[in-house]
């Protein structure tokens, strides 16, 4: 008896919770469309005055009214460059509880739709006081009957809206929404134009790459490389102009150190965080929403830092102008990576990064077992006597595994002052290379393998010749550990 006493007593509370929203939700909508037709009778009213009041006025004082009525939440909008890590985000705001944060919805493209509607259909486009102010009301009804009351339905306290085009609406945005918070995310420029690539196989379509790629339709890593720096441009400019309202993070942060870098971001947001609700499980357990976003996030089942770096091998100071190339290494200097536009990334000083050095995976130690024995072995043949003598062999993310004496024909230790030649490649490769799947000659052409220098002076031609020299004991080098 006391347990349907109990069962039937929760049922009628949630009916009235029930009842008690929608009676708020058609109270918003009242006092909206009641809001909507005085601002319409006194902007009509205002413009057949001869001494007219001023439109910023007029906004305010019903904006002012609006914001006491209704207690609307203060939305969230993120701001990226396509394959920057944006719906991870949307699914670590979604698992926190208190945001509803949906697929990409464009609502900045619709908001600015509403106002060019409205400035054609007043006939004075150019006289923004005859018709701003009702097209900017117009606005913020739609974005609360649309997000915002999908976040009442899900009783989340707030909404975000992570459209790719927002970056190109800030400032409308921050006009309808001065109370707007904003969430900038980055990436390094290769591993974006990395992702691009393998996002687009057939050409370069959707996500805003279009009119970059019509401009330079034979050069695809251009292209993509001009976009992701205007992009982190407006991003950067933004955080700027905007410090108490918008928060940089950096995707190899997110998934690198992802408790610290949360914990700072719900600060920011002034939400509560916990470690439990960010574990694989949950926050990958939500139910999937029709809208674009990453196509791979649907077979997700955990976070992981893998994908950082992964476009390092991509020659960029062969494929783009000088003068882009030094723009994108000053952003990527902003934005304080370790090596801009060449190294890996620099995830903070949140902890030190992991090295092959100090904690070796059992796959690296039998592959310099293997490498040293082919160096000591009669096929191998060093370069001419005038090339580099001394190279290291690194991973991205990893950083050395194994420097080379080629003269003295052995591995020696990786401490001390780097050799000025450097081949740079990633886990995946090298193990392609090791097991016979890949050729060295082909992963080189394809500059899956990358030669780079110390930083004191670019590679030479002599440099190339001790990479060539090397480049034969890579392959099948798993394969070949039972040969004398």
């Amino acid at each position: 008896m006391r347990a349907t006493t109990r069962t039937g007593r929760r049922a009628v509370q949630a009916s009235e919770r029930s009842s008690t929203q929608k009676k708020s939700a058609m109270s918003n909508r009242a006092a909206d469309d009641v809001e909507h037709a005085l601002i319409c009778r006194e902007v009509h009213r205002n413009l057949g005055s001869p001494q007219m009041i001023p439109s910023d006025e007029i906004c305010n004082r019903h904006a002012a009214a609006s914001r006491v009525r209704t207690r609307r939440p203060r939305p969230i909008f993120v701001l990226c460059a396509a394959r920057s890590g944006s719906t991870l985000l949307r699914y670590m705001l979604q698992a926190q509880g208190d945001i509803e944060c949906p697929a990409e919805s464009n609502l900045s493209q619709a908001l600015a739709a509403i106002q060019f509607t409205y400035s054609v259909a007043c006939g004075r486009p150019d006289q923004p006081e005859m018709w701003q102010l009702l097209a900017d009301n117009e606005c913020r009804r739609l974005a609360d009957r649309a997000l915002g009351a999908r976040a009442r339905l899900e009783h989340r306290k707030r909404w975000c809206d992570k459209s790719l085009s927002n970056i190109e609406y800030t400032s409308l945005l921050c006009r309808l929404f001065p109370d707007a918070q904003f969430l900038s995310i980055y990436r390094q420029c290769r591993d974006v134009i990395a992702s691009a690539l393998e996002a687009s196989p057939w050409g370069l379509m959707g996500y805003g790459f279009e009119p970059y790629a019509r401009e330079t339709p034979a050069n695809q890593v251009l292209a993509l490389a001009r976009y992701w720096a205007d992009r982190t441009e407006l991003g950067l400019a933004f955080e700027r102009q905007h410090p108490n309202n918008c928060l940089g993070v950096k995707y190899e942060a997110l998934v690198t150190y992802t408790d610290p870098t949360l914990s700072k971001l719900f600060g920011f947001l002034q939400l509560p965080y916990s470690e439990d609700a960010f574990t694989d499980e949950h926050l990958f357990h939500i139910e999937p929403t029709l809208g674009p976003e990453d196509y791979k996030i649907g077979l997700a089942t955990s976070v992981y830092s893998s994908s950082v770096g992964r476009g390092e091998a991509i020659p960029l100071e062969d494929l783009i102008p000088d003068q882009l190339l030094e723009r994108i290494t000053y952003l990527e200097q902003q934005l304080g990576y370790l090596e801009p536009a060449l190294g890996m990334a620099k995830v903070g000083d949140l902890a030190p990064p992991q090295t092959a050095s100090s904690e070796p995976l059992p796959w690296l130690v039998e592959f310099r077992c293997e490498l040293d024995r082919r160096l000591r072995s009669a096929r191998y043949r060093p370069p001419p006597d005038w090339a580099a003598m001394t190279i290291s062999i690194e991973i991205c993310g990893l950083g050395e595994i194994a420097r080379l004496d080629l003269e003295a024909r052995t591995l020696v230790d990786p401490s001390g002052t780097p050799p000025a030649v450097r081949l740079v490649t990633t886990y995946g490769t090298l193990q392609d290379l090791a097991t016979g799947v890949l050729d060295a000659a082909v992963a080189w052409h394809s500059a899956l393998i990358r030669l780079a220098s110390n930083g004191s002076a670019p590679p030479n031609p002599a440099h190339a010749l001790s990479a060539r020299a090397v480049l034969p004991l890579l392959n099948g080098i798993s394969n070949d550990s039972t040969r004398p």
